[in-house]
């Protein structure tokens, strides 16, 4: 049974993203005007706006968030938005100006703090990682040197998606269609999938640890219309194929706490060509993580 707990009143545009923070004493919200709000879900009491600062060079001079997260001990909120700067706010102190992690001549499209709080890592090209306390660059990343700087016609800019491992010692991301393993104390690249670069018309679309750190879930989406797989993460051996259904693409991947199963979700449009790839519905799919198959086979 679901009680109604609290309404959360004060929005100006649809909500298009919440997050508590790990303690659950705080609720995040971000709307889809850029405006993020911090509340108390209890109460449903507003406890502040920690956007309202005027440091933008958009046409109305407002920074417009489009996305945000809480640090592991809710102290902090990340955000990322117009112009392409990542932006660290004291949740504690929301009229303080926040502190700018990037610079005009050299973006930031993606902000994450580390599942211990140490470190934050952001990323277009390169990723850099910072030191959360300090604030002070640690380790910039640039991609692999086999990669070209002009990438064939169908792989994203930059480093588009990243994620810790649970245990916080590495960072994953995916760069023109290779998987990059990079080590966060030394900022050195310790493993890469695949080990050549191919110029193929295939992106890595999203990735998932395990909870055990041991694992990582890719998606790929393109031309080339290829499965998500499952990576040992000390070998880059890949260990499972997912099957999918149809001509489906995966965008998301989630592993349960329990590491036995991960979810998927469907979508039906090449994200490259915008052309329709199934007439089957776009919804999830649950698979065995040691077999790769899904639960209704």
């Amino acid at each position: 049974r679901v009680l109604f707990r609290s309404k959360l009143t004060g929005h100006k545009s649809p909500v298009r993203y919440v997050e508590f923070s790990r303690d659950g004493k705080k609720l995040l919200t971000r709307e889809k005007n850029g405006e993020v709000l911090i509340w108390q879900p209890n109460s449903g009491k507003l406890l502040c706006r920690i956007n309202q600062s005027r440091q933008s060079d958009s046409e109305d001079g407002r920074y417009v968030a489009r996305n945000a997260a809480f640090s592991p001990d809710g102290k902090y909120v990340i955000t990322n938005g117009l112009p392409r700067l990542v932006r660290v706010w004291n949740v504690e102190r929301p009229l303080d100006p926040p502190a700018i992690l990037g610079s005009v001549k050299q973006w930031t499209r993606l902000g994450k703090f580390s599942p211990d709080g140490r470190w934050i890592a952001t990323a277009y090209e390169p990723v850099i990682l910072w030191d959360r306390p300090s604030l002070r660059v640690r380790h910039e990343i640039f991609k692999p040197a086999d990669i070209p700087d002009n990438y064939p016609r169908g792989h994203l800019k930059g480093s588009y998606y990243f994620a810790f491992s649970p245990d916080g010692k590495v960072l994953a991301r995916s760069i023109a269609g290779v998987l990059d393993i990079l080590d966060v104390k030394t900022g050195k690249r310790i493993a890469r999938w695949p080990t050549q670069y191919k110029q193929r018309f295939t992106e890595i679309f999203g990735l998932a640890w395990s909870p055990d750190s041991k694992h990582i879930a890719v998606t790929q989406v393109g031309i080339d219309k290829k499965g998500p797989l499952i990576i040992e993460a000390r070998t880059m051996r890949v260990i499972t194929h997912l099957t999918i259904p149809d001509e489906q693409q995966i965008a998301v991947l989630q592993f349960s706490p329990d590491g036995r199963q991960i979810a998927g979700g469907r979508i039906t449009r090449d994200i490259f060509q915008y052309n329709p790839v199934s007439s089957q519905p776009a919804d999830d799919l649950v698979w065995d993580v040691k077999t790769g198959m899904r639960s209704e086979e």
